[in-house]
């Protein structure tokens, strides 16, 4: 598991889903990769470390093709759409480019969010174990 995701699952399981925009996602990769991440720069770190989680299937996400067709749809359908949970009223209805792929970015983070990590949570939260450790010491 690469450090992008080790990170996007921390910031995904720490977060809460009102506070996450692809700013605040940059803000959670900037150690990772030095400097501040625009939007583009997001998405493309963003959708491998998500196809990665795919590739792990002790995370279990499910059908990847469930996947894409939700995160294809999610700017306009759903939990993260930018019209709310209803959707887009109208056919004419304007977005940015912003609005369109930030939907996209919070519905990576949401399916992130409710991955299995179980078995990999020493490595997501290394200080929890080392807070353990020391309260089994006492």
């Amino acid at each position: 598991m690469d450090n992008t995701l080790i990170t996007l699952l921390r910031f995904a399981k720490k977060t809460p889903a009102a506070e996450v925009t692809w700013q605040t996602v940059s803000e959670a990769l900037e150690p990772v990769y030095g400097f501040d991440l625009n939007l583009v720069d997001v998405l493309e770190t963003v959708m491998p470390a998500y196809g990665e989680a795919f590739n792990e299937k002790r995370f279990e996400l499910g059908d990847p093709q469930w996947a894409s067709r939700k995160l294809l749809l999610s700017p306009i359908k759903g939990f993260n759409s930018i019209a709310g949970v209803l959707g887009a009223v109208k056919l004419d209805s304007q977005y940015t480019v912003e609005q369109f792929y930030n939907s996209m970015i919070k519905e990576i983070i949401s399916e992130l969010r409710i991955t299995r990590t179980d078995w990999c949570k020493d490595i997501l939260f290394p200080e929890e174990k080392e807070q353990q450790a020391a309260i089994e010491k006492h």
